[in-house]
């Protein structure tokens, strides 16, 4: 069993990368607003995305479906209809019986199984809990027990800048550095605002390859941020401009070197701090400021 994670930020990568993995099952995670420039808009990453289910559809084979996501639903439902009586492409169970609870998002997820084993992850949000859902069902569809998949969850610890809680001194940091898009930020900035804190800090970077909806989804997530009432709002990045509009009080540098000399200026303390932004901006830079 090879699992084969397949990325694009242009139509038709995902049917190339198909044609030379060849999968026989397959799993999209969610559709949201990522790489828009190069997918042109929202209904161009449906479009790419949905390629791995064209292929599968075509060859006959079986899709993991979130049965909740009624984008996700909905996209296998058509190309359904669209095939001919005799052809087999088949939707897998998701999970039955729902048999996971969550018990705890933050600071990092614990869920209970359906035998009563309570799980400590090293993972934080809601986010992240529907990827293990959709692992753990993976799993358990092809004879992984659930004892076995929630062991793996437990003992999976995030590198490379994806989701990790960092702790530097009295500060508690999730860095989510690696990559950003307007769907991701929104739902890591939730999950932020929801988190139980005394004192909350956001520092933001540029979302890229948005295109003209850069300006837009910007300003979009300021208003995001300024419902949140964090204590420090940080931005940084050339777009990041735009969602001053929403955050007055905010702190903005143009790019990261004058964001390294001010938070230099300003050590914090016993304080909770998210960071977040696109790859290029490289914001895991600000760890040792921190």
């Amino acid at each position: 069993l090879a699992v084969v994670e397949m990325g694009a930020n242009h139509q038709q990568e995902i049917a190339l990368l198909c044609t030379i993995a060849q999968p026989t099952h397959g799993l999209i995670t969610n559709v949201g607003k990522a790489h828009l420039e190069g997918f042109g808009g929202v209904a161009g990453v449906r479009k790419g995305k949905g390629e791995l289910y064209d292929y599968l559809a075509q060859t006959g084979g079986t899709v993991f479906i979130n049965s909740r996501d009624q984008t996700l639903t909905a996209m296998y439902r058509e190309r359904l209809k669209a095939l001919r009586p005799e052809t087999t492409f088949a939707e897998a169970v998701f999970y039955p019986g729902d048999p996971v609870e969550l018990l705890q998002e933050s600071p990092v997820v614990m869920y209970q199984t359906n035998t009563g084993q309570a799980v400590t992850t090293h993972l934080p949000g809601r986010y992240n809990f529907e990827n293990m859902l959709a692992a753990l069902a993976v799993g358990h569809y092809f004879g992984v027990s659930d004892a076995e998949a929630s062991h793996a969850v437990a003992d999976y610890n995030p590198t490379n800048n994806r989701s990790q809680v960092v702790t530097r001194g009295s500060n508690t940091i999730l860095l989510d550095a690696y990559n950003a898009n307007p769907s991701s930020m929104a739902a890591a900035v939730q999950q932020f605002t929801r988190q139980p804190a005394r004192r909350k800090m956001v520092i933001l970077g540029d979302m890229y390859e948005l295109g003209p909806e850069s300006e837009p989804e910007h300003a979009a997530l300021g208003k995001l941020v300024a419902d949140g009432h964090f204590d420090v709002v940080v931005l940084a990045g050339q777009d990041m401009k735009w969602a001053l509009g929403a955050l007055p009080n905010a702190y903005y540098f143009p790019d990261k070197f004058s964001l390294h000399n001010w938070l230099m200026d300003h050590p914090q303390t016993d304080t909770h701090i998210l960071v977040k932004g696109s790859r290029g901006m490289k914001l895991e830079t600000v760890l040792p400021f921190l």
